[in-house]
């Protein structure tokens, strides 16, 4: 409460209380009066304010950021200022950053491939519109709580650059540990440079590090500018060799030699983590382990999520323009005890102040003396010349025309999507719980001999363990119950709009089918489901409505298969990939007193194995 704008009004946006602090901007939660929702407010030192040119890039630069719409880039809602404070205002994301989410550990190999396609798509998107965000770190990539990743200062850095005080000072704008080789030597940026950063961050994402690590940024600079990165299969023999490939590519010290795009990047990526396995779970070494229980419990994800504009570590406030988060004591504990990264030196030559934007797809320079370039094709199949600047103008339009109209269609149809998932979890958080089966003990203790451990411990290989097994009541289809949901509402909407009954009757057709579906779900007659635990995998066993267990319909998938997996006190969502590439999403409500001698499933699931398991292995755990 000692800031001075706490319960302050920036225009239209009461300020609530303070997210965090960088080098050159302070972030607020603060309340939209006029639509009554809580943004993100990024305000600029009042010491930038006296620097005219930086008010005069702020705004251009404001423009261009606002200008970017797409659903894997957090939206700017507002710029403007106040007296003599400037400020952005963005959506408020309610989760963590992709540094705190690589703190607990590396990433299974299609959770990577996934966050990485999502990441290569904004950039291919920022890029299309002539925009390099030079900045890319997992600082600056927030996740929610559905796993949709947001990247964000878009801008900033260059809006840095602009700053005369700065750039005379010689210091080197990015971050140390993913800036490329041309950042380094102060030559010019391009899209290639946000996938060489974006390669760094996939070797951080399987190893657990970076790869190029030193107590001085002269020889980080050195590594980076020199050295190959160390090779990954050193320390992770069971990775497959074509996956060390394509992060070896995107981290060539050659822009020409790497992926000309992110999204290139991202789909060979996947490709190879498709064709070629995963990579098993690390275990954590002794020192890594975290320094308190409690810094322990934050760690796995079972505190409460803070709410970020963007999460920074303390100890990398000097070394680059970043905003920090205010954390809780226990997280702090294992944040602090890594060495802070250096500062960079007076004598590292500075980034050019004005870069060229690349043509996209292939972000490459003219071809000198006036010849023109090889046509090439966009991702659309159209030619271009890329020597002919009204064609490529011409078909740049074109191209972020149609990639406009179908980002506005990915965004509502997601929007749509997870509307529906927060009404049903509200649902499922406000109704009453489901009735337990009849004559089962509602014991808060589970026997090692429970009839439902055995049941699932028949589906696992012999020998395998099992952590544990609760019995829930849903369906394995429900992503087809969103869909038919989205579909009745649309068809009764044009319906009426269009005064077409037809539409109408088949919304309602719609509605109804689900609405049988939930009423036989809830007495039992379909969707029960026991959902085991195991060290290595885990287990979707249907079950009839005596309960016998229907092996031949069970779903066994291993953890590096699992795409989401949500455990509350009250329902479980789970979105797993199969080995013949079909798709299986569960959501499902926990018995009251679980089947098979599974008790209250209510009084021992906090704190149980399962609930430990699935922290630790990088999931949602809420409520236990």
């Amino acid at each position: 409460m000692s800031d001075p704008l706490i319960s302050q009004t920036l225009g239209q946006y009461e300020i609530v209380s303070k997210l965090g602090k960088g080098g050159m901007a302070t972030v607020y939660r603060a309340r939209q009066v006029t639509m009554r929702r809580d943004v993100a407010i990024k305000v600029m030192s009042a010491d930038l304010a006296t620097d005219p040119e930086f008010v005069a890039r702020f705004e251009r630069e404001a423009h261009v950021i606002a200008r970017l719409e797409h659903p894997r880039i957090l939206p700017v809602h507002d710029f403007g200022h106040d007296g003599e404070l400037f400020y952005l205002v963005m959506r408020l994301i309610e989760g963590e950053s992709l540094y705190y989410r690589l703190k607990r550990g590396p990433l299974p190999l299609k959770t990577a491939a996934r966050f990485v396609g999502q990441i290569g798509e904004a950039l291919d998107y920022a890029h299309a519109e002539g925009v390099i965000h030079r900045d890319l770190k997992p600082n600056n990539i927030l996740i929610d709580q559905w796993d949709n990743l947001y990247l964000v200062d878009f801008g900033l850095a260059k809006m840095m650059a602009s700053m005369q005080n700065l750039t005379q000072s010689g210091t080197v704008l990015g971050t140390p540990a993913y800036m490329a080789p041309e950042q380094w030597r102060g030559e010019p940026v391009d899209a290639r440079t946000d996938v060489y950063a974006l390669g760094i961050i996939l070797y951080e994402m399987v190893a657990g590090r970076t790869p190029f690590e030193s107590d001085t940024p002269f020889t980080l600079m050195y590594k980076h500018i020199n050295d190959a990165p160390p090779p990954l299969r050193e320390t992770l023999p069971d990775l497959p060799v074509e996956v060390e490939v394509v992060i070896l590519k995107a981290l060539a010290k050659n822009a020409d030699d790497r992926y000309q795009s992110a999204g290139a990047m991202a789909r060979a990526f996947s490709e190879v983590v498709r064709v070629a396995g995963t990579l098993p779970q690390r275990v954590r070494k002794p020192d890594e382990q975290p320094a308190s229980a409690e810094a322990g419990a934050e760690a796995a994800g079972a505190g409460p999520q803070t709410p970020l504009l963007v999460a920074q570590p303390e100890a990398a406030q000097e070394a680059e323009p970043a905003i920090e988060p205010e954390m809780p004591a226990a997280a702090k504990t294992t944040a602090d005890a890594e060495p802070p990264p250096p500062a960079p030196p007076d004598e590292i030559v500075p980034l050019p102040a004005q870069i060229v934007p690349p043509p996209p797809p292939l972000p490459l320079p003219p071809v000198a003396g006036g010849r023109k370039a090889k046509a090439k094709r966009d991702p659309y199949g159209e030619p271009f010349d890329a020597g002919d600047p009204s064609s490529g103008m011409a078909r740049r339009r074109s191209l972020a025309e149609r990639r406009g109209a179908s980002s506005a269609l990915r965004q509502a149809m997601e929007a749509v999507d997870q509307s529906l998932e927060k009404v049903v979890e509200k649902a499922a958080e406000a109704a009453p719980p489901l009735p337990g089966v009849a004559g089962a003990s509602a014991s808060s203790s589970v026997t090692p001999d429970a009839p439902a451990l055995r049941a699932v411990q028949r589906a696992l290989p012999a020998g395998e363990p099992l952590i544990g097994v609760i019995d829930v009541r849903g369906t394995t289809r429900w992503r087809m119950w969103k869909q038919l949901a989205a579909g009745g509402l649309a068809l009764n909407i044009i319906g009426g709009v269009l005064n077409a009954g037809l539409l109408s009757v088949l919304g309602w057709l719609a509605w109804i089918f689900l609405a049988v579906q939930l009423f036989r779900t809830w007495r039992g007659e379909i969707g029960q489901y026991y959902l085991g635990f195991g060290e290595t995998r885990v287990i979707v066993l249907p079950r009839d409505t005596d309960a016998n267990p229907l092996y031949a319909q069970a779903a066994v998938v291993p953890w590096h298969g699992i795409e989401r997996l949500r455990l509350t006190n009250r329902y479980v969502l789970l979105d797993v990939l199969l080995d013949d590439g079909e798709a299986l999403s569960v959501a499902a409500l926990l018995v009251a007193t679980g089947a098979g001698g599974l008790g209250d499933q209510a009084s021992w699931l906090p704190g149980s194995p399962v609930a430990g398991l699935i922290a630790a292995r990088g999931f949602e755990a809420r409520n236990l």
